[in-house]
């Protein structure tokens, strides 16, 4: 079977080698995982990147060879779980709920007036509401998301009430 089931979760793998990057990850907080054919080590692999384009891990081995057979080229993810210290040997589980295919960013949907986008220019989805910390956004597959304010594109937050 080379199809993913979206969204799905899955652990953050070789978090050690990028433990400061990570040891500031929180719950809620939008990640990207991008395609590295060109990676010595594996062919396959999708590097996982936090909103300021740090490293803080890798797809798992048989998901990012899945992830590869279908042509994705990007995934974008939210940090569903942080556990322990990902600094000192903890780790970072993900929900990942948007696959790309192509090489730009062309296949993302447009985003309407009312879109949430990242501080990168990653469309969420639709603004439900929002307080001074937290902004409520209802995914493209229908599911709400609470998303830390501080991540997001104030433009596209809107005013608290």
């Amino acid at each position: 079977m080379t199809t993913l089931p979206f969204p799905f979760v899955a652990p953050v793998r070789g978090i050690s080698n990028y433990r400061r990057a990570a040891a500031t990850v929180t719950d809620g907080e939008p990640v990207r995982c991008v395609h590295e054919p060109d990676n010595a080590h594996d062919p396959n692999a999708f590097r996982i990147a936090r909103h300021d384009g740090a490293t803080v891990g890798y797809l798992p081995r048989n998901l990012a060879s899945r992830a590869a057979a279908a042509g994705h080229t990007k995934l974008d993810g939210t940090v569903v779980e942080v556990l322990g210290d990902p600094g000192d040997q903890g780790g970072l589980r993900v929900e990942w709920s948007s696959p790309h295919t192509g090489p730009g960013d062309s296949e993302m949907a447009p985003a309407r007036e009312e879109s949430v986008r990242t501080s990168t220019g990653v469309v969420l989805g639709t603004l439900l509401g929002a307080t001074d910390r937290l902004v409520r956004v209802q995914r493209p597959d229908g599911t709400a998301v609470t998303y830390p304010r501080r991540v997001l594109d104030e433009r596209t937050v809107g005013t608290p009430p």
